[in-house]
Parts: structure tokens; C-alpha cells; sequence
């Protein structure tokens, strides 16, 4: 077998080689295989971004550029929505506190209508009990006359 060998000896490394190129192909197969997966995974990341972006001409190149893009755009809209809901709560609780000082003012209203309406009544009730004649009410004031000149007024 020594002899054997010795008389070979050129073909180990040539069948060292050769494992190792096969073991190196069964090694490029997988790396050709997950290189076609990222590709596709690549191809469909940059679909969505075309979509959201509404850019059918965008290339992968640029593709970082508009996802920063399309963040910065949704903060954007984030600030400004927050500050309308802001906007929108601080009238509600303006609406709010204008409706209380409403209601108070309309009970207000009513209290001085039930006031006057109550006047109003007594008013008309006085008219007809208390009212003298002409000739009675001048009689009156020329007895009051008379007693303050009497009086040396």
C-alpha cells in the first residue's frame, strides 16, 4: 500500500480538490439559493415602497431615501393631527363652559320674567283697587296745600 501511494502520490491532492469542490458547490448551491430569495425578498420590499411613496419609477438605490421620506411625512401628519385634536378638545370644554354660563343666564332670565310678570300682576291689581277719581285727588292736594300754608310753609 506504501508503494501504492508513493506511486500516486500526485492524485491526493488532486482528490482533496476535488472534495473540497464538491463540498465547496453543495456551498455555492445555498448561496446561490438564499442570494435568489434575497432578491425577491429585495424586489418585493421595493414594490411596497413604490406603493406607499405613490413612485413607480423608484429604484432600490433611493429606496432609503424615500422611507425616511415617507416617515418624516407621517410625523408631520402625527404633529398636526395631534395639535387639531388638541384644537378640538379645548373647544369642546369652550363649548362646554359657554353652554353653563347659557343655562345659567337662561334661569337668570326666567327668575327676572317671573319677577316682572309677578310686578306687572300687582301693578294691574293696585290700578283697580286704589285708584281715586279726579275730582277726589285734586280735593287731596288742595287740602295738602292749604295745610302747608296754614303751617306757614
Amino acid at each position: 500500500m506504501a508503494e501504492l501511494a508513493a506511486r500516486f502520490w500526485f492524485a491526493f491532492p488532486i482528490i482533496g480538490l476535488g472534495i473540497a469542490l464538491l463540498i465547496t458547490r453543495g456551498t455555492l448551491a445555498d448561496v446561490k439559493d438564499d442570494l435568489a430569495k434575497l432578491q425577491q425578498e429585495t424586489a418585493q420590499v421595493l414594490l411596497v415602497i413604490r406603493e406607499v411613496a405613490d413612485n413607480p419609477r423608484l429604484k432600490w438605490i433611493d429606496a432609503g431615501k424615500q422611507v425616511r421620506a415617507v416617515g418624516d411625512a407621517r410625523d408631520q401628519w402625527k404633529r398636526t393631527s395631534d395639535a387639531q385634536t388638541a384644537a378640538v378638545e379645548a373647544m369642546e370644554a369652550e363649548t362646554a363652559r359657554m353652554r353653563k354660563v347659557a343655562e345659567s343666564q337662561q334661569a337668570r332670565i326666567a327668575k327676572l320674567v317671573r319677577q316682572r310678570d309677578q310686578l306687572a300682576n300687582k301693578l294691574s291689581a293696585n290700578k283697580s283697587t286704589e285708584r281715586l277719581s279726579d275730582a277726589e285727588e285734586l280735593r287731596r292736594v288742595e287740602k295738602t296745600l292749604d295745610d302747608l300754608f296754614r303751617a306757614s310753609f
